[in-house]
């Protein structure tokens, strides 16, 4: 689809993690349409993919559901996994917590992380798909840059000191889109696919298995 931060490149770094998977995905709590998933290290498309059909069967069945899923490896792109809820004829809503990459506006210490958002509707032809950062960039687009030999984004990426940096060497966060806007979304959803559902959140995130979706 031309998402070049969350293609090969980002499959490639993810491969050194599969030898930690250790089961399937289980429920550990389930309240009808409310239901949270220990994805026990599971790849990250494979522990998506059981959450999703999970997820679709429970909203035909009750109207709506919420599906939280932790202790998982990461699943890619947002996008992927709204669409196939649009594909089932139900609008879909998708977001993760990462670990720290985004300051509080103004400030020079990674709090947040990128929080993605995808909101999917279905149509009668192609559903509308939103998938984005709420960050200027993907911290996926060092990764790209590295491989690629592309130059950074000018007023992106921050160096230690806050200042503005396209050298890859010296970054050490990421600019939230709109300002403060920006930053309370990314702040929403840090809340809503971390405590709510259990996981960590902000510097108490130290792996990736740590994060909530």
């Amino acid at each position: 689809r031309g998402k070049k931060t969350h293609g090969i490149t980002k499959f490639y770094k993810e491969l050194q993690y599969y030898k930690d998977r250790k089961e399937s995905p289980k429920i550990i709590l389930e309240k009808q349409s409310i239901i949270l998933v220990d994805a026990n290290k599971e790849i990250g498309q494979l522990a998506a993919k059981f959450c999703i059909e999970l997820l679709i069967k429970r909203t035909k069945q009750y109207g709506i559901a919420i599906v939280g899923m932790i202790n998982s490896q990461r699943y890619g792109a947002l996008s992927y996994w709204s669409r196939q809820i649009a594909k089932s004829d139900l609008i879909g809503i998708v977001i993760n917590s990462c670990e720290p990459a985004t300051t509080v506006y103004g400030g020079t210490v990674p709090i947040l992380g990128t929080n993605p958002l995808s909101i999917s509707i279905p149509t009668s032809k192609d559903p509308i798909v939103l998938d984005m950062a709420t960050s200027k960039t993907s911290m996926s687009t060092l990764l790209y840059s590295y491989f690629y030999k592309n130059p950074l984004p000018e007023k992106t990426f921050f160096d230690k000191n806050g200042k503005y940096t396209t050298n890859l060497k010296e970054v050490k966060s990421v600019e939230n889109f709109g300002q403060y806007k920006g930053y309370r979304l990314s702040l929403a959803i840090q809340i809503l696919s971390g405590s709510l559902i259990t996981a960590k959140m902000g510097n108490q995130i130290k792996s990736h298995y740590d994060i909530g979706y």
